[in-house]
């Protein structure tokens, strides 16, 4: 008989998390979404950057032009402008795939960012960057290449 009670109150426990986890899990995605839109100017559409997988880890104070091409799987972090470097021309850069583009970074003019870059935190990007390139500094500098894989 004790055994019964046990399981009973293991069902019960597992029912209750289970329900209360996926609650939490929606609301935090809602959160997430609310906050994004808020705290960002992304120009380019949030439909469009969520089919592309872009992560943004601290989305605070990110701004993306209307005019910037986007690869897969970027990961832009807190206050990083992505944009053209004149209000009268539309010369927005194109990111690559996989760019991690660090905090407080600058990616301004009619650029080209390789795939596989790494952006260093507050770097101003106006130059092309190739594949595998590790780039740091105002004005931004390859320092180095990720290996391949």
């Amino acid at each position: 008989m004790v055994m019964k009670k046990s399981f009973l109150w293991v069902i019960r426990f597992y029912r209750r998390t289970r329900r209360h986890s996926i609650q939490l899990f929606y609301s935090y995605k809602y959160y997430q979404s609310k906050r994004l839109a808020e705290c960002c100017d992304i120009r380019c559409g949030i439909d469009y950057v969520g089919k592309k997988g872009v992560r943004f880890p601290h989305p605070i104070g990110v701004v993306i032009g209307i005019g910037v091409k986007l690869g897969n799987n970027c990961i832009i972090f807190q206050n990083t402008t992505i944009g053209t470097k004149t209000l009268f021309k539309e010369d927005y850069p194109v990111i690559g795939e996989n760019v991690i583009i660090g905090a407080n970074s600058i990616i301004i003019g009619d650029i080209i960012v390789g795939d596989n870059v790494t952006i260093g935190a507050s770097s101003l990007v106006n130059i092309d960057l190739p594949n595998n390139a590790i780039a740091i500094g105002c004005p931004a500098k390859i320092i180095g290449y990720n290996k391949k894989d």
